[in-house]
């Protein structure tokens, strides 16, 4: 199934982490990142930490970019988190090591532009994630 815009997929939210948190519920003035523990449409499972890329691919398409080889973004999810719907977390970040799903992750604009323009903090990042 490739993903497209409008598509809504409910991904369940466990904490915030790793990059800065926003004060203020401007969403896209900070970049914001909530960790996820599995993706799913309509109460089915598509995607979860331990998946081959083989089901990433089947489950949600070819991802839109890619921040380096092992990390995969897929843009326009929803969630059903407040926090990632308040900061318009609409980025799921799929982190690949060993050609598994190492973790997950949503993502507002403001944080994959930081991600993508700074190596280190992409590390940071992804080493808050596991």
């Amino acid at each position: 199934m490739k993903t497209s815009v409008g598509i809504f997929c409910t991904i369940v939210a466990l904490a915030a982490c790793g990059v800065p948190a926003a004060a203020a519920p401007d969403a896209d003035t900070h970049p914001i990142m909530f960790r996820v523990s599995v993706v799913e449409k309509h109460g089915a499972t598509l995607v979860k930490p331990g998946d081959h890329t083989a089901t990433v691919y089947r489950e949600l398409g070819t991802p839109d970019n890619k921040l380096a080889r092992h990390v995969w973004l897929f843009h326009n999810f929803a969630g059903n988190h407040a926090g990632a719907a308040d900061h318009a977390c609409r980025t799921l970040v799929v982190v690949i090591e060993e050609d598994r799903v190492a973790s997950l992750a949503l993502m507002n604009r403001r944080a994959v532009v930081a991600l993508r323009d700074q190596p280190a903090r992409l590390e940071r990042a992804l080493i808050a994630m596991k």
